[in-house]
C-alpha cells in the first residue's frame, strides 16, 4: 500500500506539470487517503506539499489548503525540516496573493526554522524570496543587502542544494575581506 501511495504522489506531480489539474487532484488525495488509512503522517505531509507546490494555473487558495495540512502535521509528527518547506510554500502562495504581511509572516518562520535545523537550501532560498518581496514593495536597500549576501555564499553542489535535513552548511568564503554570513542576511530578512 505505501508503495502505490508514493506512486499516486508521484502521478500527481507529474499531472500536475503535465497542466491536467484534476487528475493531479485526484491522484494527491488518493495518495493522501492511502498515508492516512497506513498511519504514515510523513507520507501525508509528503502529498500535501506535493499538492501545495506552485505550478501554472494550480488554484491558489486550494494550494493554500495544502500547504497549512503539511504544516500542521509537520508540526505535529515534530518534522521540523517539512513544517518549514510548508512555511515557505505558504509565503510563496501569499506573494502570489499579494498579501504582503502574510507572506512575510511565513517566510520568516521558515527562514527561522531552516537556521535552527541548519538546512542551508532552505535558508538560502526563503531569504532570496524575502529579498525579491521587499524589492518589490520598495524596500530595495534592505533587499539589496540580503541578495548581496546570498551572492556572497558558496556555490553548493548539487546533493546540497537538494532540500534535505541536515544539508548542511558550506563555510563562506572571504570576499573582499568577511563574506556576510547567512545569520546576517537572516538579521536583515526578520527586521
Amino acid at each position: 500500500m505505501q508503495t502505490a501511495a508514493h506512486l499516486l504522489t508521484g502521478l500527481s506531480l507529474s499531472s500536475r506539470e503535465l497542466g491536467q489539474f484534476p487528475q493531479a487532484l485526484a491522484y494527491g488525495r488518493r495518495s493522501q487517503e492511502i498515508y492516512r488509512q497506513l498511519g504514515d503522517s510523513y507520507g501525508q505531509l509528503q502529498a500535501a506539499l506535493t499538492l501545495g507546490e506552485p505550478a501554472g494555473r494550480w488554484a491558489t487558495r486550494r494550494r493554500r489548503g495544502f500547504c497549512q495540512q503539511a504544516a500542521q502535521l509537520g508540526q505535529e509528527i515534530g518534522d521540523r525540516s517539512g513544517e518549514a518547506a510548508s512555511h515557505y510554500r505558504l509565503g510563496q502562495i501569499a506573494a502570489d496573493l499579494r498579501e504582503r504581511e502574510e507572506a512575510l509572516r511565513h517566510l520568516r518562520l521558515a527562514l527561522e526554522i531552516g537556521l535552527e535545523i541548519g538546512e542551508t537550501p532552505l535558508v538560502l532560498d526563503t531569504l532570496l524570496e524575502i529579498g525579491c518581496l521587499l524589492a518589490a514593495e520598495g524596500e530595495r536597500e534592505r533587499a539589496a543587502e540580503i541578495l548581496r549576501c546570498l551572492l556572497a555564499q558558496p556555490q553548493l553542489p548539487e546533493r546540497q542544494r537538494q532540500r534535505q535535513p541536515g544539508a548542511g552548511r558550506a563555510p563562506a568564503p572571504p570576499v573582499g575581506g568577511v563574506a556576510p554570513s547567512l545569520e546576517e542576511a537572516a538579521a536583515l530578512a526578520m527586521r
